[in-house]
C-alpha cells in the first residue's frame, strides 16, 4: 500500500529533474542560435542608425527595443496609459500650455514628445517634428462640458444656468471614450485633457469647491508609469520633488545588489532559460470564468476609496517579526486583496467550482532608470493569483507573498526583460506576431508616489493622482495601485466582454472590504514563527 504512494510522491521531483536536464540540453543548442540572431539584428540596427543619422541629419532615429515592444496596437487593444490628476484651483488651459512649453516641449530631455512613429527598412523609428510641424495646441485640449445645472442667482428670485462640475463617473466615461478611440498615428501620440471643474461624488456636487482634473493620455511606446511620475514630479512641478526622500524607492538609484549575485543570476539563466521560457509562455491557454474569448471596444472604469499606508503596514507586519525583511511584501498584500475580490465576485455570480487561482501578470521596474528621459524599463512576471481554497485572508496573503518572492528572486524577471528587448530588436512585422504569446486574466501594477504634496501650474496643489493601465489580447482586467501622500487607491479597467458594470462595482466593494477585513485580522493576529 505504501509503495504506490511513494511513487506518486516522487513523480513531480522526477519530472522536474527531466525538464531541467532537457532544458540544459536545449540551451546548449539554442543559445548560440539566438545569440547569432541577436547579433545580426543589432548589426542591422546599427547600420540603419548610421544611415539615418547621415541621411536625415539625425531627425529620424530607431525606436529603442523596449519602446518598440509597446508600439503595436489592435482596434480593441490600444496600448495607452492614462494618468488622472486632481488639483485644487481654477483650471486654466493657458497655464498648462505654458508649463508644458517652457518645461517639457522645449527641453531636449523630452524630445520624444515631439516624435511620431514611422517605418524605415521594416523597423519602427521616431521622426522628430520640426517646430513648424509640431503644434502644442493639438495636444493640449479642453474637455467639452455639456453638464448644465440650474443655480440660484444673485437675487434669490432668479435662477441661472451654469456649467456644473464633472463627476467621477463622467470622468470615467470620458476615459472609456479614449480607450475606444486611438490617437492619430501621424502625430506624436500623447494628449493633455483639461476638465475645468471636477467634483468627487462625496462632495455632493458642491461647485463652491474649486477643483479641476487633468488627464494625461500617453501611448505606452513613449513612456511607462515611472517615467510619467518623473515627468510630473521633476519637470512639471513648480518645485521638483526630492525623489530620494519622498518615494519608497529611488528609481534613479541602482539597487544594492552585490556584483557576485548579478554574475550568478546571469550564469544560472544561461542554463535554465528554456525551462523558464516554458513556464512563462509555454503553459496551456488561460481558461476561467473571468477570461474572455476576445475583447470588445468598450471599457468599464472605476476606482476604490482611499485606504492608508498605515493600514497596509499593519497587514504587512503579520508576515514576520516586524522587521522589513520578514514582513509581507506590498505587492503581495495588494494582489491578495484582488484575489479575494474575485472570490467574492465568483460567489455572487454563483460560479461553480470557484477557480482556485487565475493567471496574473505583475509589472516590475528594471532599476535604475538611467535618466529622466521618457522610456520603458518594465519587465513582468506571470504568477498564480490565488482566489479560492484558502482558510483565511491572511493565508491568501501568505501564499501570494511566498510565490511573488520566489519569482522576483529568480532569473525569470531578467529573462522576461531580455525577451522583451530581443523582440524589440526584430523588424516591426516580426515583433507584432510575438507580442501576444501568453494569455493571462489580470494585469496589476504598483506605482508608489511621493509622500509629500506637490504643486503644479503656478501654485495649484495636487490633491489626488490615479493611473489607468492598458489591456490587450484576451486580458479583461487591469488593476493599478498608486500611492500619494500616505494614501493608496486602486483603479480598475475591465473589458465589457468579460465584465458588466455591476461586476466591476462588486469587485470595487469587495476589494475595499478585503482591506478592511485584512486590517481587522492583522490587529487580532498573534505572530507565530511556524506560520511564516
Amino acid at each position: 500500500m505504501s509503495s504506490p504512494a511513494k511513487n506518486n510522491t516522487s513523480f513531480p521531483q522526477t519530472r522536474i529533474f527531466v525538464i531541467y536536464c532537457l532544458s540544459t540540453l536545449v540551451s546548449l543548442f539554442l543559445t548560440p542560435v539566438l545569440l547569432v540572431v541577436a547579433f545580426l539584428m543589432c548589426t542591422a540596427r546599427l547600420l540603419i542608425s548610421l544611415y539615418l543619422r547621415v541621411r536625415t541629419n539625425n531627425t529620424v532615429k530607431l525606436v529603442q527595443c523596449m519602446d518598440s515592444f509597446q508600439i503595436f496596437d489592435r482596434p480593441n487593444n490600444l496600448l495607452e496609459t492614462y494618468t488622472l490628476l486632481i488639483l485644487k484651483g481654477a483650471g486654466d488651459l493657458g497655464k498648462i500650455k505654458k508649463a508644458l512649453s517652457d518645461k517639457v516641449i522645449n527641453n531636449v530631455t523630452y524630445e520624444k514628445l515631439r516624435c511620431r512613429v514611422v517605418k524605415k527598412f521594416g523597423f519602427y523609428c521616431w521622426e522628430i517634428l520640426s517646430p513648424e510641424e509640431f503644434r502644442l495646441e493639438e495636444h493640449v485640449k479642453l474637455v467639452e462640458n455639456n453638464n448644465l445645472r440650474i443655480f440660484p442667482g444673485l437675487n434669490n428670485n432668479t435662477l441661472e444656468i451654469k456649467e456644473a462640475a464633472f463627476t467621477e463617473k463622467q470622468v470615467f466615461e470620458k476615459l472609456s471614450e479614449f480607450y475606444s478611440c486611438g490617437m492619430q498615428i501621424d502625430k506624436p501620440r500623447w494628449e493633455v485633457n483639461l476638465v475645468t471643474k471636477f467634483s468627487y461624488e462625496t462632495d455632493n456636487l458642491n461647485d463652491e469647491i474649486p477643483q479641476y482634473a487633468v488627464i494625461f493620455r500617453v501611448h505606452h511606446s513613449i513612456m511607462d508609469g515611472i517615467s510619467m511620475y518623473l515627468l510630473i514630479s521633476q519637470a512639471l512641478a513648480d518645485v521638483g520633488v526630492d525623489v530620494a526622500k519622498s518615494m519608497p524607492f529611488n528609481p534613479l538609484k541602482p539597487l544594492p545588489i552585490p556584483l557576485y549575485l548579478k554574475f550568478w543570476t546571469f550564469l544560472k539563466l544561461l542554463f535554465v532559460w528554456p525551462k523558464l521560457m516554458y513556464e512563462s509562455v509555454g503553459l496551456p491557454s488561460e481558461s476561467n470564468c473571468f477570461h474572455g474569448p476576445a475583447l470588445s471596444n468598450k471599457k468599464i472604469i472605476t476606482w476604490t476609496n482611499h485606504f492608508t499606508i498605515e493600514s497596509l503596514r499593519k497587514i504587512r507586519s503579520c508576515g514576520g517579526d516586524g522587521s522589513k525583511s520578514k514582513c509581507f511584501g506590498t505587492n503581495a498584500v495588494l494582489n491578495a486583496a484582488v484575489g479575494g475580490a474575485f472570490l467574492r465576485l465568483a460567489e455572487i455570480k454563483g460560479v461553480r467550482p470557484v477557480p482556485r487561482e487565475i493567471t496574473g501578470l505583475t509589472s516590475i521596474p528594471m532599476l535604475p532608470y538611467p535618466n529622466l528621459k521618457p522610456q520603458n524599463r518594465f519587465s513582468g512576471a506571470f504568477f498564480p493569483l490565488r482566489v479560492g481554497g484558502v482558510e483565511s485572508r491572511l493565508d491568501r496573503v501568505r501564499e501570494t507573498d511566498r510565490t511573488l518572492k520566489e519569482i522576483t528572486t529568480s532569473p525569470l524577471i531578467l529573462l522576461n526583460s531580455l525577451l522583451l528587448r530581443f523582440i524589440g530588436t526584430l523588424p516591426a512585422d516580426w515583433s507584432q506576431n510575438l507580442t501576444d504569446s501568453r494569455e493571462f486574466t489580470v494585469l496589476t501594477s504598483n506605482i508608489p508616489g511621493p509622500s509629500i504634496p506637490g504643486y503644479l501650474f503656478e501654485g495649484d496643489i495636487l490633491m489626488d493622482v490615479a493611473g489607468f493601465l492598458p489591456i490587450k489580447n484576451k486580458t479583461g482586467f487591469a488593476f493599478c495601485f498608486v500611492s500619494y501622500c500616505g494614501k493608496i487607491r486602486l483603479t480598475m479597467v475591465a473589458d465589457a466582454a468579460v465584465a458588466s458594470e455591476q461586476d466591476v462595482q462588486i469587485l470595487k466593494e469587495a476589494f475595499e472590504n478585503e482591506i478592511v477585513e485584512l486590517e481587522r485580522e492583522a490587529e487580532s493576529h498573534q505572530y507565530q514563527p511556524s506560520n511564516v
